[in-house]
């Protein structure tokens, strides 16, 4: 275990990092595979306080925990981690860029003249290419290709982020890279189901998939179903999850 914990030592978060977020208002490609690299080893190292502090407790309170099962406690921790950021900033797009949105598709049909209550046919906007005169259908395509253009952006993050996270786990474990990922998937179907990720505001976790994930790692530590143990995994990821600045790193 030592060793193990001794690469990922060698795993160092740039300093300061907030500095180094885009700055623009439409990120490019290149400014998100950057933030997606500044945050990736930021999650290994998350799972891996949340792995020191787990031992950590255990001892404290005189609980048994098996040395052989901090590789897979390290990789269900860096996957939770990085579904929930897979899943947020997908959500993201579904809620707080409405207004950007309509704001572009505004802007597209008034600098394309066209106005709703002009007749079908007098005036023809090109969208995609193809010529559009009906307002109220060209406001539908041009969502629709705002939506695929976000996506995009989108899954130019979470790939990279993916994919130098996946690369960063297979250096310190015995997992190869193409493993973990089919291992990601796995899990995506799991905690797909769940409806809620973290509880509101004075709300019981029970139910909620940090709940189940904080039952999970306690299982894994041979501590199935101890409060300790399940709550300290819950306030450890929560903080870090709350505290992940996703909606600068998409936008800013």
């Amino acid at each position: 275990m030592v060793a193990f914990f001794k690469k990922l030592g060698k795993e160092k978060p740039q300093d300061l990092w907030q500095q180094y977020l885009n700055k623009h208002d439409k990120p490019s490609d290149e400014a998100l595979i950057k933030n997606a690299k500044i945050v990736a080893p930021l999650v290994i190292e998350q799972a891996t306080a949340l792995i020191k502090g787990l031992f950590s407790l255990c001892q404290q309170l005189d609980m048994q925990i098996d040395d052989s099962t901090y590789e897979t406690l390290f990789l269900e921790t860096v996957v939770f981690i990085l579904f929930v950021i897979d899943r947020t900033t997908y959500d993201l797009l579904l809620s707080e860029d409405f207004d950007n949105m309509l704001q572009f598709i505004t802007t597209e049909l008034v600098e394309k003249a066209i106005s709703p209550t002009r007749s079908k046919g007098e005036v023809s906007v090109l969208v995609n290419g193809e010529p559009v005169a009906d307002a109220k259908e060209a406001a539908g395509k041009l969502a629709k290709l705002w939506y695929e253009k976000r996506v995009a952006k989108r899954n130019v993050f979470i790939d990279t982020l993916l994919s130098e996270v996946f690369q960063r786990v297979s250096n310190v474990c015995k997992y190869e890279k193409d493993a973990i990922g089919s291992f990601y998937n796995t899990r995506i179907v799991e905690y797909s189901k769940y409806e809620k990720i973290l509880p509101e505001e004075d709300e019981s976790p029970r139910g909620t998939l940090l709940w189940e994930f904080g039952e999970k790692i306690a299982a894994l530590s041979g501590n199935p179903l101890d409060i300790a143990v399940v709550f300290y995994v819950q306030q450890t990821v929560a903080l870090f999850l709350v505290n992940l600045p996703l909606r600068k790193l998409m936008h800013k």
